[in-house]
């Protein structure tokens, strides 16, 4: 058990690093967590978690996983393993919020990690953009217009960026309140603003579209808790655009790809290649309609090709998280998803609401959005550096609720 205990403490500095810079330690490190946090439960014989309303959806989920979905897939073999491993996610989740994150201290620890994180992925990232894009190690590579995770040649840099911006704001804003400090709305809109413009700069059109419609999110519920940020308001909406339009003068190629094309695309969507992505996710999904074609095999499912620009290319995901799920796990699997995501959602409001905090469940909600919004270009059920970040950042709203519930309580 000093084991368990020492890992409790060194996790909150650990995990921003071991989630955002590679996929194997992300793997790793989540496995780990799960482990452990199993092993603690079963010496304490503490299983409370297991009554969580939402965790009784996730069996249901992962129960028609297991005995629904996967016996029609188009490798049953294949599907029935990714099921199985599919626990992993909230079970982490569950071990962050019951178990890493249950004190002032650790949130802390974490908020720190995130910080010094971010400020080391940033540097690598502007160094890759302006300098080489092999980046400082020679270990990356510019491909077609997007930059790479540091140490890697995965194209995922915009995506950890945003969620991990988004992550740190409300454990600023928690940690503050706890200490009854006021937030600083400066800090608030820096954070946002160096996140806004790193994200831009990864070619990741998608990604920045979504911490655009984020901050935009964001900029509306601090309006609406205090409309005497009016002014400061139009400030920084107005530093961050003229920033972006900077783009198109200082680096005509990234304006290129972040706004115009991103423009270009949402009005031609239909003879676009996510148009055709799209079309052809919706042909694959008329397979079977209810159930899917199994978990984890959307490439193997027909047809497996695109058309027009896309003639020849094999699709490997939907480019969409519905369409992904409607393909692979059908119409009865993508209900039963949401609702457990809906659960999650709902769990959150009602423990903050019963404290009034309605400016810091929008945070959280903003979160839920940026993992769950229909438009991903990385986004798979099966995908599983994605998915560690997804339930990470899951875990850390219910870790900062979880406190609100047990004052309320109190």
């Amino acid at each position: 058990m000093n084991l368990i205990k020492k890992f409790q403490d060194l996790a909150p500095y650990l995990l921003p690093f071991s989630l955002a810079f590679s996929r194997t330690i992300a793997e790793a490190s989540l496995l780990l967590i799960v482990i452990l946090f199993l092993i603690k439960s079963f010496k304490e014989k503490d299983f409370l978690w297991l009554k969580i309303g939402w965790v009784r959806y996730f069996l249901i989920f992962i129960f028609y996983l297991i005995f629904l979905n996967s016996p029609f897939s188009f490798n049953i073999k294949d599907s029935f393993i990714y099921s199985i491993e599919f626990i992993r996610w909230p079970i982490f989740s569950i071990a962050l919020s019951y178990w890493i994150f249950t004190n002032t201290k650790s949130f802390e620890k974490l908020f720190v990690s995130i910080l010094i994180m971010l400020l080391i992925f940033l540097l690598l990232m502007w160094y890759q953009f302006i300098f080489d894009p092999q980046g400082l190690f020679g270990l990356s590579t510019n491909k077609h217009g997007r930059l790479t995770v540091p140490f890697s040649n995965n194209v995922i840099p915009g995506r950890i960026i945003t969620l991990f911006t988004f992550v740190l704001l409300p454990i600023y804003i928690f940690l503050n309140k706890k200490n009854n400090q006021k937030s600083s709305t400066f800090t608030i809109f820096l954070i946002i603003f160096i996140g806004l413009i790193s994200t831009l700069i990864t070619g990741e059109r998608m990604s920045f579209l979504i911490f655009l419609s984020s901050f935009i999110i964001f900029l509306l519920a601090i309006f609406l808790d205090n409309k005497k940020n009016i002014y400061f308001l139009i400030i920084i909406c107005s530093i961050s655009f003229i920033s972006i339009f900077l783009f198109k003068e200082l680096s005509p190629t990234t304006y290129e790809r972040a706004i115009n094309s991103t423009i270009e695309k949402i009005i031609n969507l239909p003879n676009s290649d996510y148009g055709i992505v799209f079309n052809t996710s919706i042909e694959k999904w008329k397979n079977n309609f209810f159930l899917g074609g199994g978990l984890h095999q959307f490439k193997n499912i027909n047809p497996t090709q695109g058309y027009g620009v896309m003639e020849g290319w094999v699709i490997y995901h939907a480019h969409n998280l519905p369409l992904n799920l409607l393909v692979e796990i059908g119409f009865i699997g993508l209900i039963l998803f949401y609702l457990l995501i809906f659960k999650i959602i709902k769990l959150n409001y009602d423990r903050l609401k019963a404290r009034k905090e309605s400016f810091l469940f929008v945070l959280t909600l903003i979160i839920f959005y940026i993992n769950f919004f229909p438009l991903h270009s990385h986004f798979k059920l099966s995908h599983n550096w994605i998915n560690a970040l997804i339930w990470f950042s899951i875990g850390i709203t219910l870790a900062i609720t979880n406190f609100y519930e047990k004052n309320n309580k109190n």
